[in-house]
């Protein structure tokens, strides 16, 4: 049985690494009065709103790298060269509250589905590797690459989570490439070990999203797949967005009548690509919890940090589902799995938290993208002068009562960082793996 929310194919290369075409706007020069009232407005409001903006960088280093930025801006700049310098003060904040040089820098391009870009890499201890055949890159259309991975390196925070900021700065290196240094087919590469040059064909859009675990899984999505014979069911929950609720709310009504009527044992929630979104949408999708027998659910946080006035609906040991305990049309015998990977963020690795703090079924992937002390419930701004967007974290939440970690990890490990659907094989070999851990029997 099939779920299917008829839309076109979305790729995440498109939202996060598209460029449009050059505009006689963007490239105009701004002058240094503009560029210090912007940066003036984005401190202004980071100090206003955020927490604490000296988290993880004492005042004096703060406050030098903001004079760093300062004295830049002392002759006129292009909004992509002033998006390149401000940026930088990614390095000292955390990941709600950046400034989206990816969305900004974009001026220059228009990327259709039948160009090129740069194959889809990996980075190991700052060497540039091919994904597909894995030969190590010294150098590309004569840049070499360990002058790039340095440049890249300065738009984030490594206090932060190193495997994360490593799976992105992967996932951004192909844009990077174009915008930074306008590279752009042919590309031509020197590999280690080698004199010549080689040249690469490039991805298209296609290839380059199915390669890069960018955040989905295929073209249009399907909410949901049941496996009759096994008694298996698996709901995608790839994102909490604002605009989402109804959609969410509606596919798990249809999937909730599905699997109460064939009376399904395994439920898995896939949230492996769920970075999160609007916590509203995510209040809402907790009721997908509902799918099993539960006493009182709540959201356990150890301390909420935030600015008066702000956030007051977020509270500690918040009650967000009430018993559903002796409702007849769940089977006692339901079990729970929830898949979630390095892509799990924000409300998305909250959904996985609540799950694991409840006691309400077991965690299947890897470590998550979420720091267990971590800044969240951001608001959203724009620079007056460059149109520049960024965001401010409004909170600190803390999980560190319930978890040991520094990110959220899985009870089965499994790898999920890849954009294929979940096949009917793999959620059995999922549920031996189940078995065998806990000794139980599962029908």
């Amino acid at each position: 049985m099939l779920s299917m929310k008829k839309n076109k194919i979305i790729y995440l290369f498109l939202l996060f690494v598209y460029f449009a075409k050059t505009s006689a706007q963007n490239n105009q020069l701004l002058s240094p009065e503009q560029l210090k009232a912007d940066a003036d407005y984005y401190f202004n409001t980071l100090y206003a709103n955020h927490p604490n903006p000296y988290y993880y960088y004492s005042p004096n280093e703060f406050k030098d790298k903001i004079n760093k930025i300062y004295a830049q801006l002392n002759k006129p700049l292009t909004h992509e060269q002033f998006a390149w310098i401000i940026g930088e003060i990614n390095s000292y904040i955390d990941t709600h509250s950046r400034i989206y040089i990816y969305q900004q820098t974009h001026w220059r391009k228009q990327i259709g589905y039948n160009d090129k870009v740069f194959p889809v890499v990996k980075i190991r201890e700052d060497k540039v590797y091919l994904k597909e055949n894995n030969a190590e890159i010294n150098e590309i259309n004569g840049i070499k690459t360990d002058k790039i991975i340095h440049d890249l390196k300065k738009y984030f925070n490594w206090k932060l989570i190193y495997e994360q900021n490593i799976h992105w700065m992967e996932m951004y290196f192909s844009c990077f490439l174009m915008n930074k240094y306008d590279i752009e087919t042919p590309f031509k590469v020197k590999l280690n070990n080698s004199l010549k040059n080689q040249i690469l064909d490039g991805y298209s859009p296609y290839k380059f999203n199915k390669e890069s675990s960018m955040g989905i899984r295929g073209g249009d999505v399907s909410f949901f797949k049941i496996y009759p014979f096994h008694s298996i069911a698996i709901f995608k929950i790839d994102g909490f967005q604002d605009g989402g609720k109804e959609t969410v709310e509606s596919e798990l009504d249809i999937f909730f009548k599905r699997v109460n009527d064939i009376n399904i044992k395994n439920i898995f929630y896939d949230l492996s690509m769920n970075q999160g979104g609007s916590f509203n949408t995510f209040y809402s999708a907790l009721k997908a919890l509902d799918i099993i027998r539960h006493d009182t659910i709540t959201f356990k946080i150890h301390k909420i940090e935030h600015i008066n006035q702000v956030n007051k609906e977020y509270k500690l040991n918040e009650i967000v589902l009430q018993p559903n305990i002796t409702n007849p049309k769940i089977p006692k015998e339901r079990k729970l799995f929830i898949l979630q990977g390095i892509n799990t963020m924000s409300t998305g690795d909250y959904f996985c938290r609540i799950v694991a703090e409840n006691k309400l079924g077991t965690l299947v992937g890897q470590n998550s993208g979420e720091p267990t002390i971590a800044f969240s419930c951001n608001n959203y701004y724009t620079m007056p002068n460059s149109k520049i967007q960024f965001s401010v974290a409004t909170a600190l939440l803390d999980f560190s009562d319930h978890f040991n970690h520094e990110t959220l990890h899985p009870d089965i490990y499994w790898d999920v960082n890849h954009t294929k659907d979940f096949t009917e094989q793999e959620l059995i070999d999922i549920i031996g793996q189940y078995k065998k851990k806990n000794n139980v029997q599962i029908k």
